[in-house]
């Protein structure tokens, strides 16, 4: 039986993520949620918060063990 993931209340699902849920919460946010490796939202976020000096990459606004919201 695969496992299936409620839709959300408020919001849409944002294309991609085969092991997390992306959901677009408002027209610039997104909401990641990280249900096979919940360790990764912590290095995705380091990432995406460290100084990149040849692109920009989204703000992170609010972080958690399994999640993460940023900018989209």
């Amino acid at each position: 039986m695969r496992h299936r993931t409620p839709r959300p209340p408020t919001g849409r699902w944002a294309p991609g993520g085969l092991a997390n849920v992306n959901v677009r919460l408002w027209a610039d946010r997104v909401l990641r949620v990280y249900r096979r490796d919940a360790g990764a939202a912590a290095k995705e976020a380091g990432l995406l918060v460290r100084g990149w000096r040849w692109f920009r990459a989204p703000a992170v606004l609010s972080a958690g063990e399994d999640f993460l919201e940023r900018e989209s």
